[in-house]
């Protein structure tokens, strides 16, 4: 049995390519699952045969019966010589016969056209609407997780399965990945088969990450993946993880919100990525050797960890910190940051983008940028109205909006004593010395917010004198 349901019955078996007699067996896999018969049987009595050969090329479908018959050939005793097998899918050369043996090859793991557009009608079907596009599926092989998602080309989730399989263990110390481990991983992946079997998946994308890279036998695991699935795993680098784990994470989110840090921390590496930027691309991704079962592997050893196995952990995860915070595209986000001094300007779109400019440098620590930025960026309103005129809260025309000042990530931006001239030219310290209005950050410690105003206003009428 090469294939089970969820229940754990057969669907697909493996036959030898002879019987115990010597009779030659030209059909190499058999569709034995009863609900996947009857579905199949309804399929070809509405023309599903002819319709399935107009829908694949003859050149392809030559080239899956050749593959198939050399795959079932090969598996004849060393030197036989009696009869052998015929044909390829089905004991057929040519054409299309029998969708019921294609589309078994195709749940094996096989590379048939014919079985990808039958499970494609099948799924179709189910949904209740024919020729409707079938979902795909996504695997990822992480060091402590194995994730599936089942999802309609247009994003909709039909199933999310996530099974603890630690992959990565022992990786970090002896560099290889251990058998019980690729047992464990291998053994939901047969799981995972049966849920895309169960919903006609047809196209399928698997991926391995800091364990396979790190692990000097990963071709092995590779292989044990590629007999269940059908496909081998695709082994990404650091970079890479970091900018998929950014698209997933964002990809319901408003670009003119950002830009955010997205940390994704994983079971052997931790990825840091920021975006999105002008251009809508990312502006730094950092991947850093540092997650949960490397980190508790080499320093959590006790149960529980003691108080030294814990400060040694901290230790670690702090050193690569400060160290990815000194190294991370520091030019990127330089360039970053003056692409906002080249590209402001005064249209609405301009100042939108204006705005998050401010947040993301006062967020990134760039204090002096920030100021320089708001100089520009902050018109002097003082004689446009009134004090009573509750417009200084807003900004004028050709102005950055002063609202953005208050958000909880622009404190440090409020903590610089600069802070209080950007508030003097935008009118907001005429505004609240008038109205005694105050804003929410002088709350406990409104005498030193009115001495400040009081010292900047001082300071300004000195110059205008």
């Amino acid at each position: 049995m090469v294939v089970r349901d969820p229940a754990g019955d057969p669907v697909v078996i493996r036959n030898p390519p002879l019987l115990d007699d010597g009779t030659p067996m030209p059909t190499r896999y058999w569709l034995v699952g009863k609900e996947a018969r009857l579905a199949v049987d309804r399929l070809e009595s509405s023309g599903g045969v002819r319709a399935a050969a107009l829908a694949v090329g003859p050149a392809e479908l030559a080239a899956a019966h050749a593959l198939y018959a050399a795959e079932r050939d090969s598996d004849l005793p060393a030197g036989w010589g009696g009869p052998r097998p015929s044909g390829g899918v089905g004991g057929t050369r040519r054409g299309v016969k029998c969708l019921h043996a294609h589309y078994a090859w195709h749940l094996a793991g096989g590379d048939d056209p014919v079985g990808r557009w039958v499970a494609g009608q099948l799924a179709a079907a189910s949904a209740g609407a024919v020729g409707a596009e079938p979902p795909v599926a996504a695997i990822d092989c992480g060091t402590q997780s194995t994730r599936l998602l089942i999802a309609y080309p247009g994003g909709a989730t039909v199933e999310r399965l996530n099974r603890i399989t630690r992959l990565g263990q022992g990786v970090d110390r002896t560099g290889r990945l251990a058998p019980e481990a690729v047992g464990r991983t291998v053994a939901v992946l047969r799981e995972y088969k049966a849920a895309m079997y169960r919903h006609g998946v047809q196209r399928v994308r698997m991926t391995a990450t800091s364990a396979a890279r790190d692990a000097v036998n990963r071709e092995d695991f590779f292989s044990a993946a590629e007999s269940v699935v059908g496909i081998r795993p695709e082994l990404i680098v650091g970079a890479e993880e970091g900018k998929l784990s950014f698209a997933g994470a964002t990809a319901d989110l408003d670009p003119s919100s950002g830009p955010w840090l997205v940390v994704d921390i994983g079971g052997g590496s931790t990825e840091l990525v920021v975006g999105p930027g002008p251009d809508g691309g990312l502006l730094a991704v950092t991947s850093l050797e540092m997650g949960c079962v490397r980190i508790s592997e080499r320093y959590l050893v006790s149960d529980p960890p003691t108080s030294n196995d814990v400060e040694a952990a901290r230790h670690f995860a702090r050193a690569l910190m400060e160290r990815a915070a000194d190294t991370r595209d520091k030019a990127l986000i330089r360039r970053s940051i003056d692409n906002c001094f080249e590209t402001y300007g005064t249209t609405t779109g301009e100042q939108q983008w204006g705005q998050v400019c401010l947040s993301m440098m006062v967020e990134m620590g760039q204090l002096d940028d920030a100021f320089r930025f708001a100089e520009r960026g902050y018109a002097d309103t003082r004689t446009l109205y009134p004090p009573e005129d509750d417009r200084w809260l807003t900004a004028p025309p050709r102005c950055l909006d002063t609202a953005r000042l208050f958000s909880p990530q622009m404190a440090p931006f409020r903590d610089d004593p600069r802070f209080w001239s950007v508030a003097l030219r935008t009118g907001l310290v005429n505004y609240w010395q008038i109205t005694q209005q105050w804003p929410d950050f002088c709350r406990g410690q409104l005498d030193s917010c009115k001495a400040r105003a009081a010292a900047v206003s001082r300071v300004d009428a000195g110059r205008r004198a």
